[in-house]
């Protein structure tokens, strides 16, 4: 399954989706996306939605809190590592490392 970079408002890649989990730039768990676009934390909570771009969004108020979720099986066997670099063409390369 490929990889998909999220981006920062700045345009900087700083985490990565393998669908349904997600990853910081060193690898690490750190939530999950539903078939909706949610976006939880490796804990249940709702921490926002996968907008255009792709960039995790969230509304600063909200009128209801979202409840909390189980996080799917740990994501730990389905990625270890990864490697985000631009090509000397600007073309962006992930690498992944079991």
């Amino acid at each position: 399954m490929a990889l998909i970079p999220i981006y920062t408002s700045k345009g900087d890649p700083e985490a990565f989706l393998e669908y349904p989990y997600l990853f910081n730039r060193n690898g690490d768990w750190t939530g999950w996306v539903t078939a909706n676009r949610e976006v939880y934390s490796v804990l249940g909570y709702f921490v926002g939605y996968v907008g255009s771009g792709p960039r995790i969004l969230r509304k600063r108020a909200t009128s209801t809190l979202r409840p909390r979720q189980t996080p799917p099986p740990s994501a730990e066997t389905s990625l270890c590592t990864c490697e985000y670099s631009a090509s000397s063409n600007d073309e962006r390369i992930i690498k992944q490392h079991h």
